[in-house]
């Protein structure tokens, strides 16, 4: 990380003599525009992904941006009054890439939530199914004992019709 950053500072030092007028405020550097640029572009990319990540536009909209354009803007103005202009656009840089960084953790982690989301739904209908299953086997052992039943009672009824019909011949005899 260390080799990056030194790496990265030396590559901003350099210059290659040009400059471009910046809304009348002043003059950048052709590497200072462009590395402002590209910390801008990185900055809004993470902000995408965090918003796409925390499913709530609205209140990422309302905090994260403007820190982040805050930021921006502070680098913007220093690099017009010192010379520490490139260590302030590297740190920049650094920023939101690790503002881009952090939001596709969260897209990740919301990802996986809403996967083990879904397989706990898979499992309370596979559940459900067999709750389903059990109460349609009890059903139909109850209609089995209440066969049955209804066959000894046919059964009692003739034994105690032979027993009248034994007991009317008794009689007789």
């Amino acid at each position: 990380m260390i080799e990056f950053v030194s790496y990265l500072g030396k590559f901003l030092v350099q210059n290659d003599g040009g400059t471009i007028p910046f809304f009348g405020l002043g003059e950048l550097t052709t590497n200072q525009f462009f590395y402002i640029a590209i910390g801008v572009a990185v900055f809004l990319i993470g902000i995408m992904i965090v918003c796409v990540a925390v499913k709530s536009v609205a209140s990422v909209l309302a905090t994260v941006p403007l820190i982040g354009l805050i930021i921006i803007a502070a680098a913007v103005i220093i690099a017009f009054f010192t010379n520490i202009a490139k260590i302030v656009n590297t740190i920049l840089l650094m920023a939101a890439i690790a503002i881009g960084v952090i939001g596709l953790l969260l897209l990740y982690k919301s990802r996986k939530q809403e996967k083990n989301i879904d397989n706990k739904v898979k499992k309370i209908g596979r559940n459900v199914e067999n709750l389903l299953n059990n109460v349609k086997n009890k059903e139909a052992r109850v209609n089995i004992i209440s066969n049955r039943t209804d066959d000894l009672n046919n059964q009692i009824g003739n034994i105690g019709k032979s027993i009248e019909e034994a007991s009317e011949e008794e009689k007789k005899r």
